[in-house]
């Protein structure tokens, strides 16, 4: 089952991304270097990860880097700190609707 979904995560990407951008409209206001790299790279290491939970048959493991234990602990609290100002991609675009 992981390899048949390791093969198949390029389509799986590009059907996810087509459903995301069908139902949910603020996806479909991004810039669509936005949503074929960055968005469509998520979806891609999302299934990727899934497939290596699979085959392994447990969670992956936690990053062990300087930082990611603090990364674990405000992430979320930086997540729903984001204002107009500070857009949340890597592209340095701002997410529709913030300026």
């Amino acid at each position: 089952m992981a390899a048949h979904l390791r093969v198949r995560a390029p389509l799986l990407t590009r059907r996810v991304v087509a459903r995301l951008l069908a139902e949910l409209p603020v996806y479909a206001e991004l810039p669509q270097e936005e949503v074929a790299g960055d968005i469509a790279g998520i979806v891609q290491h999302s299934l990727r990860q899934f497939a290596d939970v699979l085959e392994r048959r447990r969670p992956p493991a936690r990053p062990t880097s300087p930082g990611s234990a603090t990364r674990r602990r405000y992430g979320p609290r930086r997540a729903c700190r984001w204002t107009r100002s500070s857009p949340p991609t890597r592209s340095g675009r701002p997410w529709p609707g913030r300026s």
